[in-house]
C-alpha cells in the first residue's frame, strides 16, 4: 500500500494541504501569528516575573532586605507554583480541547487566567 492511498481524498471546497509556508492561506497565516503571539505573551508573563520577583516578594514579605532567604524561598515556590499550572492547565485545557473544541478551550483557558490575574489584586501579603 502506498502512503497516498494512506490519505484522504481532497474534499469539495476544501483546499490541498499545505506542505510549504507559501501554501498558507492569508486565514492560516493569521492564525499561526495569533498563537505564536498568545504563546510568546504567555511566556513573556513568566520571564517579566522573574525579573521583578526579588523585589516583589521582598515588598509582599515587608522586608527592604532582598538577600533575605524567605525572599528566595517564597520567590521559588511562585516560580515553581507557574511552571505547575503551566503543566496542569496544559494537560486540562488539552483534554478540554479535544472535547469542546479548541476555541471553546482557548476561550476558557483565557477567562481563567483573566480571573486569576483580577483576583491577585487582593494579594497585599504573602
Amino acid at each position: 500500500m502506498a502512503e497516498s492511498d494512506l490519505k484522504p481524498p481532497p474534499q469539495a471546497g476544501n483546499p490541498a494541504e499545505a506542505t510549504r509556508l507559501r501554501d498558507l492561506s492569508p486565514q492560516q497565516w493569521k492564525s499561526g501569528v495569533a498563537a505564536w503571539l498568545g504563546w510568546t505573551f504567555d511566556g513573556l508573563e513568566l520571564h517579566i516575573y522573574t525579573l521583578v520577583a526579588t523585589p516583589l516578594v521582598a515588598e509582599l514579605l515587608m522586608t527592604r532586605n532582598t538577600a533575605d532567604p524567605k525572599v528566595g524561598y517564597y520567590s521559588s515556590v511562585i516560580q515553581a507554583s507557574f511552571l505547575l499550572g503551566w503543566a496542569l492547565g496544559g494537560g486540562l485545557f488539552g483534554r478540554m480541547g479535544d472535547k469542546l473544541g479548541r476555541s471553546r478551550a482557548l476561550c476558557l483557558t483565557i477567562l481563567t487566567y483573566a480571573i486569576f490575574t483580577g483576583l491577585s489584586v487582593f494579594a497585599h501579603t504573602w
